[in-house]
């Protein structure tokens, strides 16, 4: 289980929903398969962790990265650093691309305790 406070569920929504999209929008189907987006969250220590992964062939060579990083992910960049106090990497990998956030949690202590204010994101029914 991951449980994080309201404030942080918010942020790490709008970044998923803005990378799941990047990958539908961006994203170059590989030969006789489905796009796929992977989604994992998960708790190490007293920090979360997000991992998108893709298989929509990665970022070209020849694109031309923008100094803002397009609006989208600009806001995930702000999104991640001062809401959530993360950092975010974005890379290649093998056939697609990987998006990685680690960032303090709110309440560290409280994997297994459940309160008003956090909720739980593993996607196991309790």
């Amino acid at each position: 289980h991951l449980w994080v406070s309201a404030d942080q569920a918010v942020a790490l929504a709008l970044i998923v929903n803005e990378l799941m999209a990047n990958a539908g929008l961006h994203g170059q189907r590989p030969a006789g398969e489905p796009l796929r987006v992977e989604v994992l969250c998960r708790q190490e220590d007293k920090r979360g962790r997000l991992l998108v992964l893709d298989n929509g062939g990665g970022i070209p060579a020849q694109a031309t990265p923008r100094p803002d990083g397009g609006r989208g992910m600009n806001i995930v960049n702000q999104l991640a650093q001062v809401n959530l106090r993360g950092e975010l990497t974005v890379a290649n990998r093998a056939g697609g691309v990987r998006a990685e956030l680690e960032f303090p949690l709110a309440h560290p202590g409280t994997a297994r305790k459940r309160s008003d204010t956090s909720l739980d994101l593993s996607g196991s029914q309790t």
